[in-house]
């Protein structure tokens, strides 16, 4: 009877289960994703949401789609589908990465107080120090947009323990120092920050107006 079963599978003669043509466009999409081919992304992503309404691959797919659309630059469509993945089940190891992106696309469209909300629900799904300090540093940028000087250091200062000497943190600190004119202390952060990075090109360029200050 077993070979008889191999047999008719070998000639064709049993039945194929049915495909799921929205598995094959999901599993295309990823596939496309993990190539870091993000027009196809963005291009197969989106005619699966339209002919797929619905399926449990949705969350995924917003989330796919709102990584593409932050590697192309466009800040909005981003914001949405992060925000969307996370409304729709994303799977937890994700959700830090859905809200770091969102909020990320958020600061560049200057909404800031909405991205500072969207980073405080940030903090709530991981407890991993790295993602912990970049959160900080995010943080902190943001108050740098919104002219918040000691708000942003008192970020920078926090992100200190989970990632000690991060070249962005002194960078951040030296700009946080300039907003308050206190030249002094904004040298001192850029050093260090090219210390850590000697090819950062923000610390060198601010280093050098910093210096030109009375």
């Amino acid at each position: 009877m077993r070979y008889l079963l191999l047999l008719l599978l070998l000639t064709g003669c049993v039945a194929k289960a049915p495909v799921d043509p929205c598995l094959v466009s999901k599993n295309t999409v990823i596939a496309h994703f993990n190539e870091e081919n993000w027009l196809a992304t963005i291009y197969i992503g989106e005619l699966f949401m339209k002919k797929c309404p619905g399926h449990y691959g949705e969350a995924e797919i917003n989330f796919v789609l709102g990584y593409a659309y932050d590697k192309k630059d466009y800040k909005l469509e981003a914001v949405n589908r992060m925000m969307m993945s996370t409304k729709q089940g994303l799977e937890y190891k994700l959700l830090w990465r859905a809200h770091d992106v969102w909020a990320r696309n958020l600061l560049k469209l200057d909404r800031s107080e909405e991205a500072l909300q969207v980073v405080e629900k940030a903090f709530m799904v991981t407890s991993v120090a790295d993602q912990i300090a970049s959160l900080y540093r995010l943080q902190g940028n943001i108050y740098l947009n919104m002219k918040d000087p000691d708000k942003a250091i008192a970020s920078f200062e926090m992100s200190q323990p989970y990632d000690v000497g991060n070249a962005w943190t002194w960078t951040g600190m030296g700009t946080a120092y300039s907003y308050k004119k206190d030249w002094p202390k904004a040298k001192h952060y850029y050093e260090l920050a090219l210390v850590e990075d000697p090819n950062n090109k923000t610390a060198k360029e601010s280093l050098e107006w910093v210096e030109g200050q009375k």
